[in-house]
């Protein structure tokens, strides 16, 4: 039986950074144990996650390795933060979809599902679709337009991976009906979503019309099971994403169950998507 154990994302996340920093430098851990006076154990379990980091143990271990500016006090402050099973970030345009958090959670995830209402979902889009929906929202500016294309696009690359998560996306069928940049791009994007379902490790269905998951109407979010940590919620709002793993998890869990049962199956699914993507291939 594997033992899950109960770090937190925020406190993962330190951990990790904490790690980049030392293995940056070229330091092992025993070698920034011994110099700061502290145990390998205490070391080992702060770049895990496993043991709660102050702002003075933080500060220490950082200023050891070099890290200053902007970067030393945004991990001060991450130290500083309560961790309460609910972490919310602002976004920054700059940074966007490549979010440090998010890309951990699904480099080390063993499963995770996704559900998108509105929208065909982030890892799935094709360059033509991710251009066209920034320029619809007109959030996006043009300075930081390219460089958030590119950072969605790398994000993608964990699908190919040998030790790629078991992906599971559930696509509402409004999502795929509405257009996004014209029937161009959507017929190449119904074709993309029908090559990905080939794949072993991505499963795509499609909530039909008039099926809303029986625990309510929710927006767009993500679920990471991963093998030796809790469960971790992902939820973007306009300007912000929150990251939770703590008991509301269980109220997603209960979403996901409901739409595994009201969706199209795979089968199904790739019905529909060849027959949108005919409808689509169309002069427009």
């Amino acid at each position: 039986m594997t033992l899950v154990r109960d770090a937190s994302v925020r406190a993962r996340e330190l951990g990790a950074a904490l790690k980049a920093a030392r293995s940056k430098v070229g330091f092992h851990g025993n070698e920034i144990a011994e110099r700061l006076g502290w145990s390998t154990s205490k070391v080992s379990r702060m770049e895990t996650g496993d043991r709660a980091c102050g702002k003075l143990d933080v500060a220490t271990y950082l200023a050891y390795c070099g890290v200053v500016g902007d970067e030393l006090a945004r991990l001060i402050d991450m130290a500083e933060e309560p961790d309460s099973g609910l972490w919310s970030q602002g976004l920054d345009e700059h940074v966007g979809d490549d979010l440090r958090t998010l890309v951990m959670l699904e480099s080390s995830a063993r499963t995770a599902h996704n559900y998108e209402p509105l929208a065909i979902p982030g890892l799935t889009q094709t360059e033509g679709y991710i251009r066209a929906l920034f320029r619809a929202g007109g959030m996006v500016s043009q300075e930081a337009f390219d460089s958030l294309v590119y950072a969605r696009l790398r994000r993608q690359r964990v699908l190919d991976r040998d030790d790629a998560p078991d992906f599971h996306f559930f696509v509402h069928e409004n999502a795929l009906r509405t257009q996004v940049g014209g029937p161009r791009v959507m017929h190449e994007q119904m074709l993309h979503l029908l090559l990905l379902g080939t794949q072993p490790n991505c499963r795509i269905r499609v909530a039909p019309r008039g099926v809303e998951p029986r625990t309510g109407f929710v927006g767009p979010f993500a679920c990471y099971e991963q093998a030796e940590y809790r469960s971790v919620v992902y939820v973007e709002q306009l300007g912000a994403s929150t990251f939770l793993d703590g008991p509301p998890v269980e109220m997603y869990q209960r979403v996901l169950a409901s739409l595994a049962t009201d969706a199209l199956s795979e089968e199904e699914s790739r019905s529909l998507l060849a027959r949108l993507a005919s409808d689509y291939d169309r002069p427009g």
